[in-house]
């Protein structure tokens, strides 16, 4: 399945309000290209379910990273985690399937395994993500697999380009985004969305 140009991952703890009012606010232009990701590791089950609910109104595709909660509320897609289930445990055809990694081999493999694309991080310095690979090292592994989304420290339009300078099919981030500025900023490189005021 056709993987995001801008994975749109939610804050881990605080109020999802003003992402979701965010997202509700995007035109179906911009919105085709994003999946808002619920990630949330310290809920409860509970909790993410109510999460997880409150995404159904929402013009973005929906992903999370649970397959219960995919299969419960008809997600769009599931992001597994590095030391979660594998691609191939998932069923085929029904979801887009994410994987996040750290290295060249762990993206060969989720791709192998039928991910539909792959996170691989940190890129850019992110706090408390360790030493970033950098935009040089990241070239090396998009020339080889894909599709590929940068993700760690993704701030802004020249991160975005610079990744997609070295052959990503997207990006992905948590504190890139925090209007609408910043998303047409972060998209702009891969699909270069029609200006209009929203």
């Amino acid at each position: 399945m056709k993987a995001p140009r801008l994975l749109w991952i939610t804050p881990p703890l605080g109020d999802l309000r003003p992402t979701l009012e965010l997202a509700r606010a995007l035109p179906g232009d911009v919105a085709q290209h994003i999946a808002l990701l619920l990630r949330r590791p310290k809920a409860s089950g509970r909790a993410l379910a109510e999460a997880t609910r409150e995404l159904a109104s929402l013009p973005v595709r929906r992903f999370v990273q649970r397959l219960d909660l995919a299969l419960a509320f008809d997600a769009d897609g599931v992001h597994l985690p590095e030391r979660g289930l594998r691609p191939s445990d998932l069923p085929t055809g029904r979801f887009c399937i994410g994987a996040s990694r750290h290295d060249e081999a762990g993206v060969a493999q989720a791709l192998a395994e039928g991910a539909d694309y792959v996170t691989l991080s940190p890129v850019f310095a992110s706090p408390g993500k360790g030493t970033p690979l950098g935009v040089e090292a990241f070239r090396v592994v998009a020339s080889r697999h894909g599709p590929l989304l940068g993700l760690g420290g993704v701030l802004g339009t020249e991160h975005a380009s610079a990744l997609a300078s070295a052959g990503a099919h997207g990006t992905a981030a948590i504190r890139g985004v925090h209007d609408r500025a910043s998303i047409e900023a972060l998209l702009g490189p891969f699909v270069r969305p029609r200006r209009r005021r929203w």
